[in-house]
């Protein structure tokens, strides 16, 4: 990776950041920079001040791409190859990851249109459902302690129309659009 002077457009360093750079990322509230390196499936971290790798972090395979959240200080690495995301975060004692399956959850909701009821599947643990009308106001909730393989709630007692259906699981928050049928 080359260090180029942003006022005099001057190379003024060369970084060994690893083999097969694919993206960047910039930091800006820790002045470092995330290099992915496709081939060996890492991410050097570059300290913005010393221009120098201050650590290599392991992540999926085929990191591709980066995206910043400056609000959590969170940097996020698309690893192509793994159908996974890495989560950067900058700690007190370090650099921290975490990986993430990035494969989406498959949440049935069936039938749908739907007339008097409606089943709601899923491959993890329901923990909650809420339902709300087109306004925006709740009409249904169902607390639920870890339904391993789904649910049917009645939607008989709606009127007809669309309503948007939360469907909570231990990791994650689903929103999915429901039609109501007389």
């Amino acid at each position: 990776m080359i260090v180029i002077d942003g006022e005099t457009n001057e190379k003024i360093a060369r970084i060994p950041a690893g083999s097969s750079i694919r993206s960047f990322c910039y930091n800006a509230t820790n002045n470092k920079v995330y290099c992915a390196n496709d081939k060996t499936d890492n991410v050097a971290v570059i300290d913005g001040v010393t221009d120098s790798v201050i650590t290599t972090i392991t992540v999926g395979d085929g990191p591709s791409g980066f995206a910043w959240n400056p609000i959590q200080n969170r940097t996020y690495v698309a690893n192509g190859g793994a159908s996974s995301i890495s989560v950067l975060r900058d700690s007190v004692t370090g650099i921290e990851e975490s990986t993430q399956n990035a494969s989406p959850l498959i949440l049935n909701l069936h039938p749908n249109p739907a007339k008097t009821a409606l089943t709601i599947d899923a491959p993890t643990p329901l923990l909650g459902i809420t339902v709300y009308d087109i306004l925006g106001r709740l009409v249904r909730i169902e607390d639920m302690i870890k339904f391993e393989s789904g649910i049917t709630i009645t939607v008989e007692h709606l009127s007809a129309g669309v309503y948007f259906v939360k469907v909570n699981t231990e990791n994650n928050e689903f929103i999915r659009k429901v039609i109501v049928t007389k």
